[in-house]
């Protein structure tokens, strides 16, 4: 099913009315990453759409392209980005955007792509700040928070335009009511400079109760004052109601029959934002006794952790101890060592000392008989001497 179409594509005004939701019309929810994901790659309500079907269409000097944007609640800012780019680079000779009923959101930046910006006297305008969902740790939403600056700083760059306003203003702007953004009427979005003119349509494009309800109950738009509704609000728009309203009730009951695939029986469909609101607050709960039971758990391990701690270190004195004793065992070793060395040198030098005492024994009785007189004696006593010597020094 989609939500924009082109007329008069062979005439040189191209008509181009968009009247969805920007980016897809369907989406996959993938519950185990929390992911959101197209259903149809190949939806034709997307900008790579969009432009292949400009690049068709030769030559683009030629063409005025007329963009009706009819009751459209927003979408995916991405694809709202490129063809906001696309079709204000693509060459054609002018660009009139037409705003009529509800448009909010990511409508918004495609309704700056005109050379000439209209809304109608009927309608309403919502810019806020862009939006996004993330599940994660405290980096994970940094990040995201960081990158949804990032996008409101380039839309706010958008709406700037001629520089009647400052980015400064539009980014106030779309910060109100908590960063939700307010409904401006037209002579409103006049001021901001975020049309050139208001026009009266010929025949009067009004949003009944009921779509008017789903659009802002589904997409979680800020309510409209009373005193604003008087503009929009028409109770006989019937084949409006059945192409904006069931697009968004089909949509919703798909939503939900994909998040409740492969649960039990008993449980409840989600009907509702605030079923679904509340099952988020049931899982927030269920999450927050599993963080606390977890804990629990953390500081009994840290608690294990100080007693393994506690005996390690014990383990480490002793084995220093241990380290220590086995040095000092080392050091007597060598120290009993080189006494017993000592000993030894001693011991030998006793021994020479005992001889040498021997010695001088022998040399002072061989010395008392010697006499003068008898050279012969001398000679034998000589001789003796000798041979005693040499017994000393063998022995």
């Amino acid at each position: 099913m989609d939500f924009y179409k082109f007329s008069n594509i062979a005439s040189e005004n191209i008509i181009m009315d968009i009247d969805g939701y920007i980016g897809f019309d369907e989406m996959e929810i993938d519950w185990e990453s929390w992911t959101i994901s197209k259903k149809y790659p190949d939806s034709k309500n997307t900008a790579k759409k969009v432009q292949e079907f400009l690049n068709s269409l030769t030559p683009l000097k030629n063409k005025n392209l007329i963009i009706n944007i009819n009751n459209c609640p927003g979408g995916d800012v991405g694809d709202a980005l490129m063809m906001f780019e696309k079709i204000k680079s693509v060459g054609l000779k002018s660009v009139t955007t037409n705003i009529a009923g509800l448009t909010a959101s990511a409508a918004t930046i495609v309704a700056q792509c005109g050379d000439k910006r209209r809304q109608s006297e009927n309608s309403l305008m919502l810019i806020h700040l862009s939006q996004s969902c993330e599940y994660g740790n405290v980096k994970s939403f940094q990040k995201i928070s960081e990158s949804l600056s990032k996008i409101d700083d380039r839309i706010a760059n958008i709406y700037t335009g001629e520089g009647k306003k400052t980015k400064e203003e539009y980014l106030e702007l779309m910060s109100k009511n908590e960063g939700e953004g307010i409904w401006l009427t037209p002579d409103e979005a006049l001021q901001y400079n975020l049309i050139d003119e208001i026009y009266k349509p010929e025949n009067k494009y009004k949003v009944s109760n009921s779509i008017l309800n789903n659009n802002i109950k589904t997409f979680k738009l800020p309510e409209i004052p009373e005193n604003l509704k008087n503009i929009i609000m028409d109770n006989n728009t019937e084949d409006k109601e059945k192409k904006v309203g069931n697009f968004i009730t089909v949509w919703w009951n798909k939503f939900q029959t994909k998040k409740n695939e492969g649960k039990p029986e008993n449980v409840k469909p989600l009907e509702t934002i605030e079923d679904f609101e509340a099952q988020i607050a049931e899982i927030e709960n269920k999450a927050n006794t599993e963080v606390q039971n977890l804990t629990s758990e953390l500081k009994i391990a840290n608690e294990k952790l100080v007693e393994f701690e506690t005996i390690k270190n014990s383990l480490v004195e002793k084995s220093t101890a241990v380290e220590n004793l086995t040095a000092e065992k080392t050091t007597l070793t060598n120290k009993i060592t080189e006494k017993d060395t000592n000993i030894t040198n001693l011991t030998n030098a006793l021994n020479l000392a005992t001889k040498n005492i021997e010695r001088a024994k022998v040399g002072a009785v061989l010395l008392n008989s010697l006499d003068d007189s008898d050279p012969t004696k001398v000679v034998k006593v000589k001789t003796k001497w000798e041979l005693f010597d040499e017994s000393l020094s063998k022995s």
